[in-house]
């Protein structure tokens, strides 16, 4: 928690990043609970609509925010960041061009994956803080732990390596 305390204590915004096999909703939910200000998360809404609000009913909670996958909801994470909240992405759902996402080919556990670059355009917006979570769940239902640190490497606005970067944290 000490590197979340750094960035709350610079006034960063903090762009939390995990992949979706990191209990993401717990971890996240935690976190929120634990930071001043609201948490927005990504969602893709589903298909269905009608599920929509049973799905925001679960994640729109005390402080928690969601963000559709589209250009509304970059838009809607940005000026959190900008505002110093804090946000999380998961990089491994890459938008489809249609939805107004980006990807690129790069290496993901020794094959190629088509990898979102959305995290490292965020992690380049003045005064964030990039952090890379993951809520691991323990054996025999004796809870979890959160593991939260720096991005290993740095993410510097190019998309082919902050993608590499952005994937070699999750080998982790």
């Amino acid at each position: 928690w000490e590197h979340v305390q750094s960035a709350l204590d610079a006034g960063e915004g903090l762009l939390f990043i995990t992949p979706h096999i990191g209990s993401y909703d717990l971890a996240g939910r935690y976190i929120s609970q634990q930071l001043p200000f609201p948490l927005t998360a990504m969602y893709k809404p589903p298909k269905i609509k009608a599920l929509d609000s049973v799905m925001q009913a679960g994640r729109v909670r005390g402080k928690g925010k969601t963000a559709p996958t589209n250009i509304q909801g970059v838009k809607q994470v940005i000026k959190a960041l900008r505002s110093g909240e804090a946000t999380i992405v998961l990089p491994d759902h890459a938008p489809s061009p249609e939805e107004g996402g980006d990807g690129v080919w790069v290496p993901f556990f020794g094959k190629y994956a088509y990898t979102m670059t959305l995290a490292g355009k965020l992690a380049q917006v003045k005064g964030v803080k990039a952090l890379f979570f993951c809520g691991e769940r323990l054996p025999n239902g004796k809870g979890f732990v959160l593991h939260i640190e720096p991005m290993r490497g740095e993410l510097n606005g190019d998309k082919q390596h902050d993608a590499q970067i952005i994937n070699e944290n999750t080998e982790y």
